[in-house]
């Protein structure tokens, strides 16, 4: 995940907020953070004039269980990709679950993950792609701020309003739902396209010419 509960209680200074009302907005901030961006954030090394991923599975032999909120390898090699508990990842090639997720536990046969992005039943079949999400750690403080909007509640429709230390204005002017204060922090991490698989990524091979 991009932030946890006890990070964003740090960065706010405000340990009256509780884990439920914080895991609430982890996933909604984070979606909203790649998509300004056009961003996947995956963990990868350039190497020449490509890339290739740090952490990574892919599969036609994973299955995803809603009851366990696992994905499962029937030859049992979840263990060796170099993933570890707590890395966030990300789903391609998936029917149901194309989503980002954070891993609670991980065994040879089975990746748990945590409750914050439900998975969905499906089979497998399909090539499966699962690649870890690395973060930029300024962007902590960014998904602090935007969860602290959101639990505040406050009305667009307003043109200024005092938060604590924070005072919001012009709100007008915001991009996504969030003010362009806070939002303007993340143009340092913007891209023109999506930077995410390249559309000539290969499947079944680990290394891009892009």
């Amino acid at each position: 995940m991009i932030i946890t509960p006890a990070q964003c209680k740090a960065l706010l200074q405000n340990n009256t907020l509780t884990d439920l009302s914080i895991n609430t907005y982890i996933p909604v901030v984070e979606q909203a953070i790649c998509d300004y961006c056009k961003d996947d954030f995956l963990d990868r090394s350039i190497l020449n004039n490509g890339y290739y991923l740090n952490a990574y599975i892919q599969s036609s032999k994973l299955t995803f269980t809603q009851s366990t909120n696992s994905v499962n390898d029937s030859d049992s090699k979840l263990d060796t990709y170099n993933f570890k508990v707590g890395d966030s990842v990300r789903t391609y090639f998936t029917r149901n679950n194309p989503n980002t997720f954070t891993i609670k536990s991980i065994s040879a046969s089975s990746i748990v993950f945590e409750n914050l992005n439900e998975i969905a039943d499906e089979n497998f079949g399909r090539n499966i792609l699962i690649a870890r999400v690395y973060y930029p750690k300024p962007l902590m403080l960014i998904a602090a701020q935007m969860i602290k909007f959101n639990l505040s509640k406050i009305d667009l429709a307003l043109k200024s309003e005092h938060i604590d230390d924070y005072t919001y204005t012009n709100y007008d002017k915001y991009i996504d739902g969030y003010p362009l204060s806070i939002m303007g922090s993340l143009n340092n991490y913007r891209n023109l396209y999506r930077k995410t698989l390249p559309v000539n990524w290969q499947l079944g091979g680990m290394y891009c010419d892009c």
